[in-house]
């Protein structure tokens, strides 16, 4: 079997992240580092997280993209939604 490399898919990464942004502890392994991440209290992501239900059930994605801008720290999105049937759903009429 032949293998071609095409490049990546948008969203695709190439390698991952363990740890994001500057904000880490040491422990007491020196090869190990513990993350300070920012998170919302429980009320307040499940709040989120029923909007977000919500707009995806009605195919709305322009608004899951906003609630992913507001709630996600760091996302920022590079580009327009790749989604088959958005993009179909868009394209009739």
């Amino acid at each position: 079997i032949s293998i071609e490399f095409t490049g990546l898919r948008p969203g695709e990464k190439l390698y991952e992240e363990l740890l994001i942004g500057d904000n880490v502890s040491v422990t007491q392994h020196p090869m190990i580092m513990s993350a300070n991440e920012d998170h919302l209290p429980w009320e307040v992501l499940k709040a989120k997280l029923a909007e977000l239900l919500n707009a995806v059930e009605h195919d709305d994605y322009a608004r899951v993209r906003q609630l992913l801008r507001e709630t996600v720290s760091g996302y920022t999105p590079d580009g327009e939604i790749v989604d088959w049937i958005y993009q179909q759903r868009r394209l009739e009429p």
